[in-house]
């Protein structure tokens, strides 16, 4: 509790919430690159399966991955 804390008032925000921002930047920036496939970038992220990626990407931006990467090119 303390830690948490003293990195909300450093940062702004919660461990949590900075790890989803890294990771969400991490995910675009993959998915830019075409010749990544998503399953490659959500285990790169430390994603169990792609469901689980692609669940948490589209709570993220409301768009799936694949959405997004077509939208990106």
């Amino acid at each position: 509790t303390h830690c948490n804390r003293v990195f909300h008032k450093a940062y702004g925000v919660s461990p949590r919430q900075y790890l989803s921002t890294i990771k969400l930047r991490q995910a675009k920036l993959m998915l830019m690159d075409s010749s990544l496939s998503i399953e490659h970038i959500a285990d790169k992220l430390g994603y169990k399966d792609l469901s689980q990626f692609s669940k948490q990407f589209k709570r993220w931006t409301n768009l799936s991955p694949t959405a997004y990467r077509h939208l990106s090119w």
